[in-house]
C-alpha cells in the first residue's frame, strides 16, 4: 500500500557442513526398458550460493534479511557469512527443546521492524541440506493438500456417458490417469507416468494427436476432431491387452487453473446422440430393491427408519456353498458403485454403514425426491437401470432349482451406469465397479458371443470359478426411417433380420461340432419385437449379464458333452499308440481367443491356493509344440507385445499359498481393510517393475472353409494329431489331440521341451537390461531327486608356471573325466 514498507526476510536452519548426508541429484532422471536411471550427483558449492544470493539481493528493495540457525557445533562459516552479509544474524540452537523460544530474537525483529506486512520465507532444513534459496520471494508459507490417485480417478469417472472416456496429464505430457493404466488400487509401487501419446497413438498414428498433445502441454484450452482416432478397449484382465477401434472422435482439453495438470476427454461421434435407458412402462410390477450390504438391515438405526426388513430377507450364514458369506435367497441385492453417487469420494470414506444403507434403500425404491446432482446424493439417470434390472429377479429365482443351475453360485448383471445386481443377494465391497471387472470387458469386446473366462479365485472366496458373460444391448431406435438397411450383412440396430445365421455341421476327430457362420446384425443379436418383427438389437452395449460356475462342475459338464458314445478315443481315454509300444490318450482343451486355457485335466488336481497353476495358463506353457505350429505355420494366433510400465514383480520365487486363512477374501474383510489399513503399508512380496507383456490374439479368418485346423505334431515335448475349431457363438476354441503321447519326457531331462514351452508362453516378464526374465515355476532336479549320484573320485591337480599340460598330464585328466562319466552312468 502507498506509504507503507514491506520487509522481506528469510530464516533457515542447517548444520553448516560443506557436504550432504545423501547424494544430491541435480540432473533429471529418465526411464529405460531396464528401469529408472537417476540424474547425476552434484555437490553444493557454498561460494556459488553466496555469489547468487548477493547478486539477487542487490536489486531487492528493501533487501532481504537472512537469519541463520546452526544445528551443529561445526560449520559456522557458511551460515554466518550468509546472514552477516545480508543484514541478519546467526545463532546456535543448543538443544531440541523449545525451538520457538530459541528463535525469539527472529520473531522480535519481525514484530519491531514490520510496519504493515512482512513477507517471510522461513525454511527449516534437514542436516546437510539447504532446501530453498528463494529468500527474496514474497511467500509467507506453503499450503498443500494430498489427494490419492483413487480420489482423482473417482472424480474423472463421475461424469462420463456412453463410450466417453477421460484422462489427466501434466505439463510434460505424462499421464496421471487413463483407463488403459492400472487402477490405483492395483499399484504396488509409485507409478511411472508414461507419455500420453503412448496410449492414444499406435506407431505414431494418428498424427493429428500430436497437435492435441502439444496444445495440452502448452496449457491451452480447445478441441480437435480426428477422423481416424484410435480407441483402445481393454479385453479383460490387464494382461489381456486391448481391442483397437478406429472411429471419428473429438478431443476436448483444458488446463486446470493454478496447476500443472491438463484434463481431457474423448467424445466419439456416436456419443453425441446418446440415449439413456428409460424406466419400464407404468403399471409394471417392480419388486422391492435391497441394498447389497444386507447385514446393515439388522442394525437398530436402519430398523427404526425402514422397519424390520432383515426378517423379510431371511439372511443365512456359513452355508456349505457360501462359506463366510451372508446370503439371502429371498431377493437379489443391488450394489451402487462409487460413480452412481454425485460425490463418490464422500461415499467411499464414510464409515456409517447404517446411514448409507438407509439412503441407498430409499433411492433404490424411489422413496422421497431424487433431485439428482449436484445437490442430491445419487445421479438421477441411474434409477431406470435399477428398475429395468429388477425385472430379471423372478427369472433368477424361479429357475434356481433347475438342474443346469444347481452348480451356479452367483448370477448377476452390471450396467454401464455402475449398477450391480446379484442373486443370491450378498454384499460387495464399497469400491466395487462392475464396468471395471474383466467379465464386463470380455463381453464388451465380444458382444455377439457368450464370453467365457479362465478359472480364477472367486471374489467372495468360495473357490475356483468360471464366469460366463453376455452383452445386453440398447433397444433399437423408434424411428428407423432414416436408416440404411439394404445390405444382408452388418445391419444396424432396428433393421429387419432373419432369425438365425447359416449353420453348418462338421466332425472333428471323433467329435461332432456345430459351426455357426455369418450373422446379419452388427450386434450379432436378431430379436423378435412387437408385431412378431425380427429386428437387429441395438449396437450399443448397455449392460453385461453373467453367471459363475464352480470350475470342477464346469469341467465335468463340458467333458461329459465331449464324450463320444461307443468310441475308444474320447477325451481322456487311454489306449496303445500306433507304434504298438507306448501309451497314448486323447487330450482335449478348451481355450479362449487369447490362447489361455479354460479347461485342462490338470486343473482338477491343482489346489485352490496354487493360483498360478490354473489362472491364466497359456496353451504355450502346456503344449508348446502345438502352439508353435498355430503361431508360425497356421498364423492362427497372432503374437502381440507391449511394455507395461506399471507391472508387478515378486521379491522371491513364486510358491503356492499354504492356506487362505488370514488373507482378505470376503467383501466385508476388504471394506475393513480399506478403512483401517493405516499409514504404514503391510509387507508385500511384490514391487513395481517394467515388464514386457507377451500375448496372442486369435484370427478366425485362417480357419478355412470348414472352420477347422488339422495337423500333426512330432516335437520335443509330445506327438499326436490335433484338430482345432471355434465353438459357436463363444470366445472359445476346442483343441483335440489324438494319439497324444509324452514318452519323450522319460529322458533324463528334456531341455528341448522345456525351451519349446517357454518360447511360446504368454504373460508378463520383467525387463532386465533389455532382456526378459521370469520366475521359474518348475522344481529343480535336486528337489525332484533326479540328480546323478556322485562317487568320491580323487582327481590329481597340478600346474606349472608355463600353464601348459604335458601329454601324460593331459591323459590323466581325460582318464579321470571318463571315470566320473562312467560312475554317473
Amino acid at each position: 500500500m502507498p506509504g507503507q514498507a514491506v520487509r522481506a526476510s528469510s530464516c533457515f536452519a542447517t548444520d553448516g557442513e560443506d557436504n550432504d548426508g545423501d547424494p544430491v541429484r541435480c540432473g533429471k532422471g529418465y526411464y529405460t526398458r531396464s528401469g529408472y536411471v537417476p540424474g547425476q550427483i552434484c555437490q553444493y558449492d557454498w561460494n556459488d550460493v553466496w555469489d547468487e544470493v548477493q547478486a539477487r539481493n542487490r536489486y531487492m528493495s528493501p533487501r532481504t534479511r537472512i537469519f541463520s540457525y546452526l544445528t551443529a557445533d561445526n560449520g559456522e562459516e557458511f551460515p554466518g557469512k550468509l546472514s552477516c552479509d545480508n543484514q541478519g544474524y546467526m545463532k546456535k540452537l543448543t538443544d531440541e527443546e523449545n525451538i520457538i523460544s530459541q528463535m525469539q530474537d527472529y520473531y522480535s525483529f519481525l514484530a519491531s521492524n514490520t510496519i504493515s506486512v512482512s513477507n517471510v520465507t522461513c525454511d527449516i532444513s534437514l542436516p546437510g541440506r539447504v532446501r530453498s534459496w528463494d529468500s527474496w520471494s514474497r511467500t509467507i508459507g506453503v499450503v498443500g493438500i494430498d489427494a490419492t490417485l483413487e480420489e482423482i480417478e473417482n472424480i474423472l469417472l463421475n461424469d462420463q456417458w456412453g463410450s466417453v472416456y477421460a484422462f489427466l496429464v501434466n505439463e510434460r505430457g505424462e499421464t496421471i490417469f487413463h483407463p488403459l493404466l492400472r487402477p490405483s488400487t492395483e499399484l504396488v509401487d509409485d507409478p511411472i507416468f508414461i507419455p500420453i501419446s503412448t496410449l492414444e497413438q499406435r506407431n505414431g498414428k494418428p498424427t493429428e494427436f500430436n497437435t492435441v498433445a502439444k496444445s495440452m502441454m502448452d496449457g491451452e484450452t480447445g478441441s480437435l476432431r480426428i477422423e481416424d482416432a484410435i480407441r483402445s478397449i481393454p479385453k479383460g484382465d490387464f494382461q489381456d491387452g486391448v481391442m483397437l477401434v478406429t472411429l471419428p472422435s473429438t478431443y476436448y482439453y483444458t488446463s486446470i487453473k493454478d496447476s500443472e495438470y491438463v484434463f481431457a476427454f474423448n467424445l466419439a461421434d456416436s456419443d453425441k446422440n446418446y440415449r439413456r435407458p428409460a424406466s419400464p412402462p407404468r403399471g409394471m410390477k417392480i419388486p422391492v430393491n435391497y441394498y447389497a450390504n444386507i447385514e446393515s438391515y439388522n442394525s437398530s438405526e436402519v430398523k427404526q427408519v425402514l422397519g424390520d426388513l432383515y426378517t423379510d430377507l431371511n439372511v443365512q450364514h456359513n452355508l456349505a456353498f457360501f462359506p463366510d458369506v451372508p446370503v439371502t435367497f429371498n431377493s437379489s441385492t443391488v450394489m451402487l458403485s462409487p460413480k452412481t453417487y454425485c460425490h463418490p469420494n464422500t461415499f467411499l470414506f464414510r464409515e456409517n454403514n447404517s446411514d448409507i444403507a438407509i439412503e441407498a434403500h430409499r433411492f433404490l425404491n424411489g422413496i422421497g425426491d431424487n433431485i439428482g446432482c449436484p445437490q442430491g446424493r445419487f445421479r438421477a439417470s441411474v434409477r431406470p437401470d435399477v428398475e429395468i434390472t429388477s425385472l430379471i429377479e423372478d427369472i433368477w429365482k424361479n429357475n434356481r432349482s433347475s438342474e443346469i443351475l444347481k452348480d451356479v453360485p452367483w448370477t448377476y448383471i452390471g450396467t454401464r451406469s455402475g449398477i450391480f445386481r446379484s442373486y443370491p443377494g450378498h454384499r460387495s465391497r464399497k469400491n466395487f465397479d462392475p464396468t471395471k471387472r474383466p467379465w464386463y470387458h470380455r463381453a464388451l469386446v465380444n458382444p455377439s458371443k457368450a464370453a467365457v473366462s479362465n478359472a480364477y479365485m472367486d471374489a467372495n472366496g468360495i473357490g475356483k470359478v468360471i464366469t460366463i458373460s453376455e452383452a445386453v444391448f440398447q433397444a433399437p431406435p423408434q424411428n428407423t426411417s432414416n436408416m440404411s438397411c439394404g445390405s444382408m450383412d452388418n445391419l444396424q440396430g432396428g433393421c429387419p433380420c432373419a432369425r438365425y445365421g447359416r449353420l453348418e455341421l462338421y466332425h472333428i476327430a471323433s467329435l461332432c461340432v456345430t459351426v455357426t457362420w455369418t450373422f446379419q446384425c452388427i450386434s450379432g443379436k436378431c430379436r423378435v419385437y412387437t408385431g412378431n418383427r425380427s429386428l437387429c438389437a441395438g449396437d450399443r452395449v448397455e449392460a453385461v449379464t453373467a453367471l459363475d460356475i464352480l470350475y470342477n462342475d464346469f469341467h465335468r459338464r463340458m467333458y461329459g458333452l465331449l464324450n463320444s458314445s461307443g468310441e475308444a478315443k474320447s477325451c481322456g481315454m487311454n489306449y496303445t499308440c500306433p507304434d504298438g509300444e507306448h501309451l497314448c490318450q486323447t487330450r482335449c482343451y478348451l481355450m479362449d481367443n487369447l490362447a489361455n486355457l479354460v479347461t485342462d485335466p490338470d486343473f482338477l488336481l491343482v489346489s485352490t491356493t496354487d493360483a498360478r497353476e490354473y489362472e491364466r495358463v497359456s496353451l504355450g506353457r502346456k503344449e508348446g509344440d502345438i502352439m508353435k505350429l498355430l503361431v508360425t505355420k497356421h498364423k492362427f494366433f497372432v503374437p502381440n507385445q507391449r511394455v507395461d510400465f506399471q507391472g508387478i514383480c515378486s521379491v522371491s520365487p513364486y510358491a503356492p499359498k499354504v492356506t487362505l486363512e488370514g488373507i482378505v477374501r470376503t467383501p466385508e474383510q476388504e471394506d475393513d481393510y480399506y478403512k483401517n489399513r493405516g499409514p504404514i503399508p503391510p509387507f508385500r512380496n511384490e514391487y513395481g517393475c517394467i515388464q514386457d507383456v507377451v500375448g496372442y490374439t486369435s484370427d478366425d479368418s485362417v480357419l478355412g472353409p470348414d472352420g477347422i485346423i488339422a495337423d500333426s505334431v512330432d516335437g520335443p515335448c509330445r506327438s499326436g494329431n490335433f484338430f482345432l475349431s471355434a465353438l459357436p457363438r463363444t470366445n472359445l476354441y476346442l483343441l483335440v489331440i489324438e494319439n497324444w503321447s509324452e514318452y519323450r519326457q522319460s529322458y533324463f531331462y528334456n531341455f528341448n521341451c522345456h525351451i519349446s514351452n517357454r518360447v511360446f508362453d504368454a504373460g508378463a516378464f520383467r525387463i532386465v537390461n533389455g532382456t526378459c526374465a521370469h520366475i521359474e515355476t518348475e522344481a529343480s532336479l535336486k528337489k525332484k531327486e533326479k540328480c546323478p549320484a556322485l562317487k568320491n573320485v580323487h582327481m590329481q591337480c597340478s600346474y606349472n608356471v608355463s600353464n601348459a599340460l604335458t601329454l601324460p598330464s593331459l591323459l590323466q585328466h581325460l582318464i579321470a573325466t571318463l571315470i566320473v562319466i562312467l560312475n554317473w552312468r
